[in-house]
């Protein structure tokens, strides 16, 4: 197969769960894409860079953010959807640096979806990229606790079992967070883990997840980093590698 299509419910979560191998489809030659499925704009990151009473302290930052005196706007929803975006860009330039082109497909639909949502998109873009065959990586469906993260995995399944000829070659990819997480004693998660071939790939891949802690306003919020930094990135920039099962 020629042609892999990485699907993510938000940004970030293509680095998270499977930059190593979005960077190692590309230095083989495959044409991959990437899908994310939402900006979700409801993330609690856009309280804490308005400096909304309320909001929690982001553990990275370590300070309540100030918009007036660190010299931006306040953002509105669709501005910080967008900005999220703008790091998933990035990390996505900064992962094929070399390689070629990794193509980024953007859906830009609320919270919310259902597995029969997801398995219409990822078909849709598919259909966009090519009529053959496609490597269809995404969310696991089993262990995971997000339900937009849930969906998706279970939309690829539909996808694969519909037509298994063209999407049958499926893999779900965990979250670090979920690394340590019982559920993967679960007879259906035969997991596997996928380390870098080479140091190319390992700071191709870590240079993508550093593009999600890029503070430099108006132009980058290190929106990535303020969500999840503790316990998504800080293991992958130690040590960048994917556990996935089939």
């Amino acid at each position: 197969m020629s042609t892999a299509l990485f699907v993510a419910a938000h940004p970030d979560d293509e680095s998270l769960m499977s930059g190593v191998a979005i960077v190692e489809h590309a230095a083989a030659g495959i044409d991959v894409h990437v899908l994310v499925i939402s900006p979700s704009v409801s993330s609690n990151v856009l309280g804490q860079l308005n400096g909304e009473a309320g909001s929690s302290v982001a553990p990275w930052w370590g300070v309540v953010h100030n918009p007036s005196a660190e010299g931006y706007a306040p953002l509105t929803a669709d501005a910080f959807g967008q900005a999220r975006l703008d790091e998933t860009a990035a990390a996505v330039r900064a992962m094929g640096s070399g390689l070629g082109t990794i193509t980024l497909h953007s859906a830009g639909l609320g919270g919310g979806w259902t597995a029969a949502d997801a398995q219409a998109l990822i078909l849709d873009v598919a259909n966009s990229i090519t009529s053959g065959a496609v490597l269809l990586k995404t969310h696991s469906h089993i262990v995971d606790d997000h339900p937009d993260h849930i969906a998706t995995g279970q939309g690829a399944r539909l996808l694969a079992a519909a037509d298994p000829a063209r999407f049958g070659n499926l893999r779900h990819y965990i979250l670090p967070r979920y690394w340590a997480d019982p559920r993967l004693s679960n007879p259906a998660v035969v997991e596997h883990w996928d380390t870098p071939t080479d140091a190319t790939v390992a700071a191709r891949a870590i240079n993508g997840l550093r593009c999600y802690g890029a503070w430099a306003p108006p132009d980058s919020y290190a929106i990535g980093y303020h969500s999840v930094y503790i316990d998504m990135f800080a293991p992958l920039l130690a040590t960048p590698k994917c556990l996935y099962h089939s």
